[in-house]
């Protein structure tokens, strides 16, 4: 499910923005959620296509996200 609402991930973008430093646990929760979104896209049926949803995880998230970072290292190998 997409949300429509810019402000779902409000915090992580305004920790990204501002330059604060990621925690841990927010780098070992990126893991999980992009492990978990990936296992999702592999098992379900339907074609869904990748680059949508790493072009909505950049609009809510922003550029320098840790789930994108591991999108797009999972992407390159």
């Amino acid at each position: 499910m997409i949300f429509k609402s810019s402000n779902v991930f409000s915090v992580f973008r305004n920790n990204i923005e501002n330059e604060k430093e990621v925690d841990e646990r927010t780098v070992t929760n990126s893991y999980l959620f992009t492990e978990a979104l990936l296992a999702r896209l592999i098992e379900s049926e339907s074609e869904i296509d990748l680059d949508l949803i790493i072009e909505d995880l950049r609009n809510r998230l922003g550029n320098n996200h840790p789930v994108l970072v591991f999108l797009k290292q999972l992407i390159d190998e």
